[in-house]
């Protein structure tokens, strides 16, 4: 931290050692999370919020303690609460094809937010998980270390296919996973990756899609997948700007 800050007007929140305003007793039900918030060891409130991840709860906490501390009556932060949606390509939840489900996390990606994702999809019962996963971009010279970290973190018992898309991820994603013992199909670019899981998704999957944006676009994939073609505008990135920066980048076919 910059040393001329104020530490006294800052506040930690979170569930790890130090947070003042503390997420506890989380609880994943079918269709919801269960939580509660407490400051200073004294519960707080507790909130109920339509979420896919529990890192979804993060931003939720944050905004309920704010209107706390400005004076809103726990009756209108919990309707408010329930009244919140998903953003587009921020773990988003969609109806595909074959009664499947899909994980809609396609605006960006780094290690951190792939490994919390891939831990969201682990947590599904189903027959069949497919993770789509894109190249982490602007990594630097820790691109070819941390694709191998993702793809060693890819789980041969609960993934039935490991999808990548992007040269990185084509190249150091795939092969450690491969190795970890997946079943892992490389992608040209984001459709031929999409017609991909279309051939082979089974009755009531669940797939995950993730990745960066340029030279990528994770979500183009989920098109071939989408029970309901009017869903496209739920996808990000899809006005006529960045369908055409897809298309001259060759991330997409049309």
């Amino acid at each position: 931290m910059p040393q001329n800050l104020d530490n006294k007007k800052i506040i930690f929140y979170g569930k790890d050692f130090g947070a003042y305003y503390k997420i506890e007793n989380v609880i994943k039900n079918d269709f919801d999370f269960q939580f509660s918030i407490s400051g200073n060891g004294k519960k707080v409130i507790d909130l109920s919020f339509k979420a896919i991840s529990e890192v979804q709860l993060y931003s939720v906490s944050v905004a309920a303690i704010i209107a706390k501390t400005l004076g809103v009556s726990d009756e209108k932060i919990k309707k408010a609460v329930s009244e919140i949606k998903s953003f587009s390509g921020r773990m988003q939840k969609l109806q595909g094809i074959k009664n499947s489900i899909i994980l809609d996390d396609t605006y960006n990606a780094s290690p951190d937010a792939v490994k919390m994702a891939l831990d969201t999809l682990y947590t599904y019962k189903t027959n069949q998980r497919i993770a789509i996963l894109g190249m982490m971009n602007e990594l630097g010279e820790s691109s070819e270390e941390e694709h191998k970290k993702i793809g060693e973190y890819c789980n041969p018992k609960l993934l039935d296919w490991v999808v990548t898309i992007g040269k990185d991820a084509n190249k150091f994603l795939a092969e450690s996973a491969k190795k970890k013992g997946c079943q892992v199909y490389t992608a040209k670019n984001s459709t031929e990756a999409g017609n991909f899981v279309k051939e082979k998704i089974r009755d009531g999957a669940i797939v995950l899609a993730k990745g960066s944006q340029n030279g990528v676009f994770v979500e183009e994939a989920l098109k071939p997948l989408l029970k309901d073609k009017s869903d496209f505008n739920k996808l990000v990135r899809q006005d006529s700007g960045w369908m055409n920066k897809k298309l001259s980048s060759l991330a997409v076919d049309f």
